[in-house]
This record gives structure tokens, sequence and C-alpha cells, in this order.
């Protein structure tokens, strides 16, 4: 589960694809999935069943830090990202 919010329009509104009339944030929403998907599978694939069973917080840290990568931006390379906060991770 991702919660995010546009925080920056004038960034999001070029770097999204809204372009979807039935549902403009259904693009996004699967730009983001395929973001936490890739994040998950490699921080899984460099733990034991038993450590992703255990606790998930090292993958909800790693995915967190992904997704703001991608959503906000790194100030320290200077990247803008997509013009969304990353507000909620979680994992059930």
């Amino acid at each position: 589960y991702v919660q995010w919010l546009v925080e920056d329009v004038k960034t999001a509104y070029r770097k999204l694809d809204f372009s979807d009339p039935v549902d403009p944030m259904r693009i996004v929403n699967l730009q983001l999935r395929e973001q936490a998907e890739a994040a998950i599978k490699d921080k899984v694939s460099t733990m034991s069943i038993d450590d992703v069973l255990a606790d998930k917080q090292p993958i909800i840290e790693e995915l967190t830090h992904r997704l703001r990568t991608v959503a906000e931006g790194n100030r320290e390379s200077g990247s803008t990202g997509l013009g969304l906060k990353i507000v909620t991770v979680q994992i059930k």
C-alpha cells in the first residue's frame, strides 16, 4: 500500500501522463506500482525466506527510499522527481 499526493503540480503536469479521460490517475498508479514491485523484488531477492516472513521493515524502508527517489527526486544528485510526495508505505 502506497499513499502519495501531488506536491508540485507544475512538475507533475509536465512529467506524468494524465491522458486517460476516464481515470487520469490510472497511468500514474501503474508507473508507481511497477517501481514498487521492482524495489520489492530487488530487496526480497537478497533476503532469506525466514527474514522476509519475520520482518517486513527492511522491505518497507527500501521501498520507501526507492519510491521517494523516483517521486520526490534526489537533492544530492539534483533530480527533481515527478512532483509527487510519498506519504505512507505499508505491507500487509
